[in-house]
This record gives C-alpha cells, sequence and structure tokens, in this order.
C-alpha cells in the first residue's frame, strides 16, 4: 500500500493496491481494489487467492494548515496580570511566542509587542499584537463589607467617566461567575442570585474602552469581601 501519507488536504485520498489480484477485504468494509478515505486513520487490506492471503496497512493523516490569530491590538494597565491567547484552527500545532514560550497563553504584565508562530507538517503561521499602555483613571476598590453598616457596603468601579463600552465580571476562586454588569454605575452587593456569598476573595475582569479610542482595555484584580 506504499508509505504513510501525511495531506495538506480536506480533499478525499485514494488508496490503491497496484499490482495483485483476488479477493480484497479492507480494514473499512469495502472489497473493491481502491478506496477513497477522508479521515485520519490506519487503513488495513487483505488479498486472499487460491487459499493464501497477505496483508498490508497504511496510515494517512489529513492535517489542517495552520492559522493563529491574536485578536486586536489592545491596552493594559501597565503591571496588571493579562493573558495572551493564541486563537488556533487546529490542535496539532507548535506554538513558538517571541519569548521562548510554547504554551497556548502567555502571562503578561507590560506593554509591548508581542509575537507567536504556529508550525505543522503543513506549514507555519505567525501573528504579532500590540499591547499598549493604558490610560487607566479607573478606581477599583480592592475591599468591601456588605454588612450594612452605611460604610463601603458595595463594590463599585468609580472614575473612567467617558467610556463608550464597559464589561465588569467578577467570579469566585473555582472561576464561577458571580456578577457581571456593562453599567458601571451597577453595585456588586456581595450576594450571588440573591444569596450572601462568603468572606474571601473574589476576583474581577474590567473590559472597557474610552471614548478618545476604539481599542479595548484590560484590568484585573482582586476584591476581599469582609462582614
Amino acid at each position: 500500500l506504499g508509505k504513510d501519507t501525511i495531506l495538506c488536504t480536506n480533499l478525499p485520498y485514494t488508496i490503491i493496491e497496484p499490482s495483485s489480484t483476488g479477493n480484497f477485504l479492507w480494514s473499512t468494509g469495502q472489497t473493491s481494489k481502491q478506496i477513497n478515505v477522508t479521515a485520519s486513520a490506519n487503513y488495513g487490506l487483505q488479498i486472499t487467492t487460491n487459499g493464501c492471503s497477505a496483508s498490508d496497512t497504511i496510515r494517512v493523516d489529513f492535517l489542517t494548515k495552520p492559522v493563529v490569530s491574536l485578536g486586536q491590538d489592545k491596552f493594559i494597565c501597565e503591571g496588571e496580570n493579562f493573558n495572551l491567547n493564541a486563537d488556533i484552527n487546529t490542535s496539532n500545532l507548535t506554538l513558538l511566542w517571541n519569548n521562548g514560550s510554547s504554551a497556548n497563553t502567555l502571562a503578561i504584565r507590560n506593554s509591548g509587542t508581542y509575537s507567536v508562530k504556529g508550525t505543522n507538517y503543513c506549514g507555519t503561521s505567525s501573528d504579532t499584537i500590540l499591547i499598549a499602555k493604558g490610560i487607566c483613571d479607573l478606581i477599583v476598590p480592592n475591599a468591601f463589607s456588605p454588612n450594612g453598616d452605611g460604610i463601603n457596603d458595595k463594590f463599585i468601579i468609580k472614575g473612567g467617566d467617558n467610556l463608550k463600552e464597559f464589561h465588569l465580571t467578577i467570579y469566585n476562586r473555582y472561576g464561577q461567575l458571580l456578577f457581571e454588569t456593562r453599567n458601571k454605575s451597577q453595585e456588586w452587593d456581595g450576594k450571588q442570585k440573591g444569596n450572601a456569598v462568603a468572606v474571601g476573595t473574589y476576583y474581577y475582569l474590567l473590559k472597557f474602552i474610552p471614548s478618545n479610542d476604539n481599542r479595548e482595555q484590560i484590568k484585573s484584580g482582586s476584591v476581599t469581601l469582609l462582614y
């Protein structure tokens, strides 16, 4: 059946037994002299003639040409943790960031230009993103106490009056979403579906777009809930 084959296309591949005669039985159940295949797998053929049998197996792999994307340029607040994710079109890729990392996600803290390259048998794709320092005049509290005493009872982000878009999400340590709003004036009262959450540390992710720029900025961190 020839050598194992890797294809960079989604078109069918024809496996042919070129010379033998007899009764053909492929691992797919077909009995023709050739078969068309479209999925990555091992394909076997057994030929029987006058009571004697011979067999062979070939491996056929269909791979996708790589496409890697880092999305649009972004603003972040200097010193904030931010995960830069490589969007890839296939899992059969080896990634390489410009800092030498090979992970799908790159944790960054500073502005700069970041690039990633994805490679497989079918080729290479790369992308570059500019992470610029944003104008981070938003004031995010690091603690609040929703005990009803009228002092610091709710979590609310102040400043940043000229925003075109605002999206705040708050999570617990397990990554469960507790609160979400696109209204900058909306406060979190320390509850999830009407029930008070426990004392502890929670995590926020804030995405916003200033009125003087169309690029998204990201700010993240933690807040401690006390009673």
